[in-house]
């Protein structure tokens, strides 16, 4: 990352001539500028390569004292920034009618106001209090950054522009004259005006939807008796196809808006559940085609789930040890980010993952492959061999076969899990200490030590000091190193 920014510096200097460190890296952008400044202020503390390279664009040790931030230059900016915020919330009342592609006066105003809404956002969750731009901000245009959507807030913008055009919004008689789009989105504040915050409320109420008006909104289409029986119709017919009604929100079955209808239904199912009140019967009609329509987790998750639960009733393996290999990258991620949170799971969740058999244990075991079976072999002929699977080093061949670098890439992987994969427990049965829980350049050693023991060969000097080292450092011992070391009449200092 230093050396992109450098470069990034240097094309700028070749184009430019010169950064000008004494006037705060003027015509940089601010995340150069700052860079630049950084550099300057941390000069001494550098490698020399690098001091070098910044003396070859100038910022040679005496010039990087004289160095001055961009503070001066980021104030010009923003109040540049502000007058174009201003000039386009008078031409459109509203600065949330931005999208990041709109320019005014030669600024990307757009993407400015999206990072001004993020720079806000971290802020208050810091400070718990809006920024003093912010609040620059706010006097333009109270709800610039709003605590809902900022298509919720251009909706409202459009109705209050009708409004204010003379338009009477007729809740009673379904919003007419206001055109689909809406249509539907008044329909829907009615239908959720008790969820809805105090703040969207009191704008609602401008535009003349009150508690009362939002009551008396005329009912939208699926919403009486009759034609809710047809949409629970397109309902089955989507689950018989699908599996699952967890539907995106645009979807749309044999042209019925199905998507849309069954968010409808999940709000008010959730609504009922907040106030305390029983499951109403359209609840717990949905509740008959598919127990999970309505989920306590995200739709998302329902809708991965029930794609691989489909692949494996169509026979596909689920092999887990983190790789889930057979499958597409994105569901392969998806897997490993169940078995990685499984016990934050919900317990539904966790039933539905046993479903498709990723269970807590099975998602760290698989079956033994051939391979695994292979170096296996090769482990239970080793260990008869030399009573151990202590492999002196690395790169132990035996019968051809790389047993040392296979039974170290197994230590690693034992490390980075709760539960022993069958492999590992494998091991386990062969040699109690294949992976000990201290250094394996000791557990080597020990074996060598034993073997001179039950051999009566003498021992090297460097044997023999590594011994008196055990006795020295009895006491910080693991408890099991100090019981090996007894089996070979090594015993702590008197």
């Amino acid at each position: 990352m230093w050396q992109r920014s450098y470069y990034e510096a240097r094309d700028h200097a070749r184009a430019r001539g010169s950064l000008r460190p004494e006037h705060g890296f003027p015509a940089t952008n601010f995340g150069l500028g700052e860079w630049l400044y950084n550099q300057c202020t941390a000069y001494g503390d550098l490698h020399p390569a690098q001091q070098r390279l910044l003396s070859d664009i100038g910022l040679t040790r005496e010039a990087v004292r004289t160095a001055r931030p961009r503070r001066k230059h980021m104030v010009t900016h923003f109040q540049r920034a502000l007058s174009s915020a201003r000039a386009y919330a008078d031409a459109h009342d509203t600065l949330t009618a931005a999208t990041t592609d709109t320019v005014q006066d030669g600024l990307k105003l757009g993407q400015w106001l999206a990072n001004q809404r993020s720079k806000d956002r971290t802020y208050r969750a810091r400070h718990g209090t809006p920024s003093p731009r912010a609040l620059a901000l706010s006097a333009i245009d109270p709800w610039w950054n709003p605590p809902w959507t900022l298509d919720w807030q251009r909706a409202w913008h459009q109705a209050r522009t009708q409004v204010r055009d003379g338009h009477v919004l007729d809740a009673a008689a379904g919003f007419p004259g206001t055109g689909s789009a809406l249509a539907t989105w008044l329909t829907t504040q009615c239908a959720q005006y008790d969820t809805l915050l105090s703040d969207q409320r009191d704008l609602l109420a401008r535009i003349g939807l009150t508690a009362d008006t939002a009551r008396g909104a005329a009912t939208r289409p699926a919403e009486n008796e009759a034609d809710f029986v047809t949409a629970l119709g397109y309902a089955r017919a989507y689950h018989a196809a699908r599996g699952t009604l967890a539907a995106e929100i645009d979807t749309a079955h044999d042209g019925f808006q199905l998507g849309r209808w069954l968010r409808r239904q999940r709000q008010r199912a959730r609504t009922d559940t907040r106030l305390g009140a029983p499951p109403s019967a359209a609840a717990k009609a949905l509740d008959r085609v598919d127990p999970w329509w309505c989920p306590p987790w995200s739709l998302a998750w329902q809708r991965t789930w029930q794609h691989i639960h489909q692949q494996v009733q169509a026979g596909h393996q689920l092999y887990a040890l983190h790789e889930f290999r057979s499958f597409a990258p994105t569901e392969r991620a998806w897997l490993r980010r169940q078995v990685t949170r499984y016990n934050d799971l919900h317990p539904s969740q966790q039933s539905l993952l046993a479903d498709i058999g990723l269970t807590d244990e099975s998602a760290h075991a698989r079956p033994l492959t051939p391979y695994a079976e292979t170096a296996l072999a090769h482990a239970r002929t080793y260990k008869a061999a030399h009573d151990s699977l202590a492999t002196p080093y690395c790169a132990v061949v035996h019968d051809s076969f790389p047993l040392g670098s296979w039974l170290a890439r197994q230590r690693l992987l034992a490390q980075h899990t709760k539960t022993p994969y069958a492999v590992h427990r494998a091991l386990t049965m062969l040699d109690p200490w294949w992976n000990p829980p201290w250094p394996y350049h000791w557990h080597r050693t020990y074996h060598q030590a034993r073997e001179h023991h039950h051999t009566g060969q003498p021992a090297s000097p460097a044997l023999q000091h590594w011994t008196d080292t055990q006795r020295s450092l009895w006491n910080v011992l693991h408890p099991q190193q100090q019981h090996l070391l007894t089996t070979i009449d090594i015993h702590p200092n008197p």
